[in-house]
């Protein structure tokens, strides 16, 4: 099919056969608006995008070893393994009391299947390199930033402690939520676990000659499951089996131990003769009737009578109690004491709010099962972040759509009209759901954040296409209507479309260097570039299909067919005159507007270069006001919680600790607009948490805005928490719960600004990242600045007496085992209760481990002889150690946090950097600036270069579009003459430039290429209508036709583009900062691009044509 005419293209040809087939136009249409509704309906729902690293957690019990030496025996090898391995980024070590974790970190690429398959590979290959004892796991396949949902268990009436709390955690609600599609983890936090504690008295061990590991194996032998296999009677299987386990402490307590005939001298003269002993002869007796269930010992193997033993009881030498194991994390709820908690751990890249949608209905069945005065009270929930955010930004959306379309009924005035560009936008929003589904992409605040501030510049095509046809078939009804109605439709269209389409594309491929950040950066903006990219590319689409189907069918109908075949005539006729003489009448917006700015023109052409010289002046001044403009990473992302971060120094104990946590959280608590408050010190019971026993972390869940105090804003409120918690000790820190946790996660600091300490020994480390916190908190604004002291922790050291221990035959090993089994604690088995299992220790009673006194006195078992005292071959001295070692890439690591206030970052760092050269930080120790001062330098450099790049490929497409560089730098002028209107905004908002401001930026450039498109097509179309000029007066009378007299479209695009972004100024909630960071460049540039547009591009068109028409003149002259 030949595009009517006369014009040519394959966009002129789709635009004639659209034009020719509507009705299937508008139903391939509406089935794309049906497939991206599906598809926006199915997409998963998120707050942010996911910006954390591809991650594997490696993890290594020890127990009761100290950091040191798992550093040394388990980290150091696990992280030398996992070095090699093909696409790891970092390797981050970290060593606790009786814990190794490693965190690997990948490429970006690298999908968490292949990750966890080299890790487990690289694992495998160091196992047997790692101490007796210790196996390495792989972590959840999740990380910190999964942490959706977090819960208490309360009971206010005291009926439950809370060992029972934990209990029925563990028990009833941990499996009910582990089991649910996209858990990776439930996490317990607080409380007690119990255990059941064999515990020893030394006195009655010495007294009946019994040594620890005889008392262990007893219970291990008195607690067992055993089967026997499968026997035939009657023609039935019959399963042999035995229900040996230990159903009572009375059961443990009559485990039988054997002692020997010397231990039991040994007895008699210390003058204990053991209860219930047999008499030599006895057991003798016993022991020559054999046969099952004699009790006797074995016979010795060379056929002699056996040894005499005594039978005691290990009700004779032991308690059994219930106790609490061990712990190195404590929690509390709102100041109220000891409480238990549970964290709900997500799967890396599934659909959060689903997930959360199922925890929360499995908790609401759950709760009906729960004992009498027990609450279960929501704590941290994702999924209000979620939907406020999304409901934000599909609030906002829906906003600029409305705007667009006033703004193009009050120009055009005609409702027809007006729905062409009106019904297109929508469905090309659809469209792009399609694309963003199959890639896996999350709906979320930079994703409806692209469409947001696509919206005004989707619709320009479709505009300056309906426009065009609204002038046409003016002067084809002035003309008296010649030729077919169609015809003159189709030519309108062909006449702008292309040029149109051209631009749309250009503004598409302006986003490019978008996709070029990497990193968080590039995880945060490419959704937004990604809907913005298909946005505008359907909106190109659908300007060449949709619209002229739709033009057809509201301006031209079924009489466009008629007029086609001269059927003009009759009483229809007669109705679509008066019709056509209605809307035809002189457009008294257009002529207004060419009053007023025809003698504008003109002026401007005369004085040209002056008009070209001031703009050139006023972009001067704006690149020093840019220069000063203060930079920072990102905006903070309003989460609608908060998280208080504060360290106490090492070596705290965990009842200090707990006091410490419940007085910060009672005084939270106390601030009117704080909802629920709840706080943890160390760690919970997940390798996605590395919080050493000092650090707390609790999360504040906020009231409604509309029950805040009259007035109170976000910064309002963490000020007046700020003044009620003075914790000596605890410096105050406050985070959003997601970005802190995506910031441990990349950089391993929990700050959003930080320094790296690398150095040889930790003591360097140490006394170096002291020596800059105490400089750094001198840098003016600073909120905190802290270092992180390793080796504070408190240590009571044994030291063997090798000389002593070897006289008595006692070894090192021997030492150990006391070390490690009577005072540490050994596991000996599990005590079965139901469906629920309890670890069974076996160790000293607590007040024979609780003091030096105690523990110096311990027994030191003897290999065939007496045991001795623990202090006959040790020394036991306090000192101090490490109480957490971090290293990263295999070089030992310390971190200082710092929060610079309401400083920018750049701004802080560049007044920290004079200071920080003036600090000593000896041999072998070098810095590292970190965090969020990282991800933009990071972004800067990658920008530095892609922007350059993508304006060279934006200026070779305008040159291949208009076919004359001269036409391609006039376009590009409105880049800089953006920058005016977009600095100075910025500057009167009193915002920073960050990563999202730059983002605003770049897109204002392709806008600014799009409105210098159609500036020039109406220049150059007035230019080829006059067929060019031979005067100055002709030179001046073209170019106020082609500014003035077409003003309308291109007001309009600019007032659509610009209009559309004011909804996100007044719009609240999660991510309005950001968004309206990246709108007022964009909305600012408009402004003065188009202004100076308005001014400078008929100077500088008509500086362009004079010189031609000079040139001219002077070749005629020549000829």
């Amino acid at each position: 099919m030949s595009a009517p005419g006369g014009s040519t293209g394959p966009l002129a040809w789709v635009i004639a056969w659209s034009a020719a087939n509507p009705w299937t136009v508008l139903l391939a249409s509406a089935v794309i608006a049906v497939l991206g509704a599906l598809a926006a309906s199915k997409a998963p729902l998120d707050a942010i995008p996911d910006l954390s690293d591809t991650q594997v957690i490696v993890e290594a019990d020890w127990m009761g070893r100290s950091p040191d030496l798992v550093e040394d025996q388990v980290t150091t090898p696990l992280t030398g393994a996992l070095l090699g391995s093909p696409g790891v980024m970092t390797v981050r070590g970290q060593s606790g009391f009786g814990m190794s974790q490693v965190y690997v970190l990948f490429v970006d690429g690298t999908s968490p299947e292949e990750a966890r398959t080299r890790v487990a590979e690289a694992v495998a290959r160091v196992r047997d390199r790692l101490p007796t004892g210790v196996t390495p796991r792989l972590g959840p396949d999740a990380s910190a930033v999964g942490w959706v949902f977090q819960y208490a268990l309360v009971d206010e009436q005291g009926v439950s402690d809370a060992a029972t709390l934990r209990t029925l955690q563990e028990t009833t609600l941990r499996p009910a939520l582990q089991a649910l599609d996209g858990v990776a983890e439930v996490a317990t936090v607080g409380g007690f676990q119990r255990t059941v504690e064999v515990s020893l008295d030394p006195a009655r061990l010495r007294a009946h000659g019994v040594s620890y590991a005889q008392v262990a194996e007893a219970i291990s032998s008195a607690n067992v499951l055993a089967g026997g296999g499968t026997i035939e009677i009657a023609g039935h299987e019959q399963m042999l089996r035995t229900r040996s386990e230990a159903r009572s402490f009375d059961d443990l307590l009559d485990a039988p131990i054997f002692v020997s005939a010397g231990s039991a001298a040994v007895a008699a003269q210390s003058g204990s003769a053991p209860s219930g002993a047999l008499a030599g002869d006895g057991m003798a007796a016993m022991g020559g009737m054999g046969g099952p269930g004699s009790g006797a010992a074995p016979a010795s193997s060379g056929g002699t009578a056996a040894k005499a033993v005594h039978l005691i009881r290990v009700r004779d030498v032991a308690d059994v109690q219930w106790a609490p194991a061990p712990r190195r994390g404590v929690a509390d709820f709102g100041g109220k004491g000891d409480a238990v908690g549970g964290i709900v751990i997500a799967r890396q890249g599934v659909n959060a709010l689903a997930v959360i949608s199922r925890v929360e209905e499995q908790l609401d069945s759950l709760r009906a099962a729960l004992p009498g005065g027990v609450e279960l009270v929501t704590v941290y929930d994702r999924s209000v972040l979620i939907r406020e955010a999304v409901s934000t930004l599909l609030h906002t959306l829906g906003e600029e759509m409305l705007v667009v379309s006033l703004v193009i009924l009050l120009f055009l005035r005609h409702l027809k009209s007006t729905l062409v560009p009106v019904l297109a936008l929508p469905v090309a929003v659809l469209a792009a759901f399609i694309p963003l589904f199959g890639q896996g992409l999350t709906v979320n605040i930079m994703s409806l954040g692209g469409i947001a501030v696509a919206v005004g510049a989707m619709v320009d095509a479709s505009i300056l296409v309906v426009e065009n046809v609204h002038t046409r078939l003016a002067s084809w009804e002035a003309a008296g209507k010649p030729g077919s109605r169609h015809a003159v439709l189709v030519t309108a269209m062909q006449e702008v479309a292309p040029a149109a389409f051209f631009a749309l594309l250009v503004v598409t491929v302006s986003f490019v260097p978008v996709f070029a950040l990497e990193a968080a950066e590039g995880r945060l903006f490419s959704p937004l570039a990604w809907t913005k990219t298909w946005s505008m590319f359907f909106a190109a689409m659908l300007a060449v299909t949709l619209t002229p189907a739709l033009i057809v069918l509201t301006r031209g109908g079924g009489r466009a067919e008629r007029d086609a075949h001269g059927d003009a005539a009759g009483a229809a006729g007669a109705h679509e005159g008066k019709v056509e003489h209605h809307e035809h009448k002189e457009d008294w917006l257009a002529h207004a507007l060419a009053v007023v700015y025809a003698p504008i023109v003109r002026r401007v052409v005369r004085y040209r270069w002056l008009v070209v010289a001031l703009a050139i002046g006023v972009v001067g001044a704006t690149i020093p006001a840019l220069l000063s403009l203060p930079a920072e990473f990102m905006p903070p992302l309003n989460e609608g919680s908060l998280l208080y971060m504060p360290s106490a120094p090492p070596g705290i104990s965990e009842a200090e600790a707990g006091r410490a946590l419940i007085a910060m959280d009672k005084a939270i608590a106390e601030v009117p607009e704080v909802l629920t408050v709840f706080g943890k010190m160390g760690r919970a019971d997940t390798a996605t948490d590395p919080a050493p026993l000092g650090m707390a972390e609790t999360v504040i869940q906020l009231r409604p805005r509309e029950e805040w105090r009259p007035g109170f804003t976000w910064d309002d409120i963490v000020a007046d928490l700020d003044a009620h918690l003075k914790v000596p000790g605890l410096p105050n820190a406050w985070w959003m719960p997601v970005q802190t946790r995506t910031e441990m996660l990349a950089t391993g600091l929990r700050s959003p600004l930080g320094l790296k300490v690398y150095g040889p020994t930790l003591a360097q480390i140490e006394t170096a990242a002291v020596a800059i916190e105490a400089t750094l908190a001198k840098v003016p604004g600073t909120r905190s600045a802290i270092a992180d002291r390793a080796t504070g922790a408190f240590t009571l050291d044994l030291d063997v007496r090798r000389a002593d221990a070897a006289a008595l035959g006692v070894r090192p090993a021997d030492i150990a085992a006391t070390l490690e089994g009577a005072l540490g604690g050994r596991k000996v088995g599990d005590w079965y209760a139901g469906r629920a299992r309890f670890p069974l220790f076996v160790r000293y009673a607590r007040d024979f481990r609780s003091d030096p006194e105690a523990i110096a006195a311990a027994w030191v078992d003897r290999p065939g002889g007496e045991p001795v005292a623990l202090s006959t071959v040790a020394d036991l001295r306090f000192g101090t150690g490490p109480d957490m070692i971090r290293s990263e890439d295999g070089q030992l690591v310390g971190f200082v946090f710092i929060d610079p206030g309401d400083v920018p970052v750049t701004s802080w760092v560049e007044a920290a950097e004079p200071m920080l050269d003036g600090v000593e930080l000896g041999e072998g120790v070098r810095v590292e600036w970190a965090g969020t001062f990282q991800s933009l330098a990071r972004a800067n450099a990658r920008l530095a270069w892609m922007v350059p790049i993508t304006l060279a490929f934006i200026a070779l497409l305008l040159r291949l579009n208009t076919g004359s560089w001269a036409e391609t730098g006039i376009v590009l002028l409105a880049v800089p003459f953006s920058l005016v209107g977009a600095v100075w905004l910025l500057w009167a908002l009193d915002y920073h430039t960050s990563v999202a401001t730059w983002v605003g930026m770049i897109a204002l450039a392709g806008l600014d290429a799009e409105t210098g498109v159609v500036m020039l097509l109406y220049l150059s179309m007035a230019w080829k209508h006059h067929g060019g000029a031979k005067t100055a007066a002709d030179l001046e009378d073209v170019v106020v036709e082609g500014a003035a007299r077409r003003l309308r479209p291109k007001l309009m695009t600019v007032a659509t583009a610009m209009l559309g972004l004011i909804p996100v100024f007044w719009s609240v909630g999660a991510g309005a900062d950001v968004m309206r960071r990246i709108a007022a460049p964009m909305v600012g540039g408009l402004v003065s691009s188009f202004i100076l547009e308005l001014l400078v591009y008929p100077a500088v068109f008509a500086i362009w044509k004079w010189g031609g028409m000079k040139r001219l003149g002077a070749m005629g002259e020549a000829g």
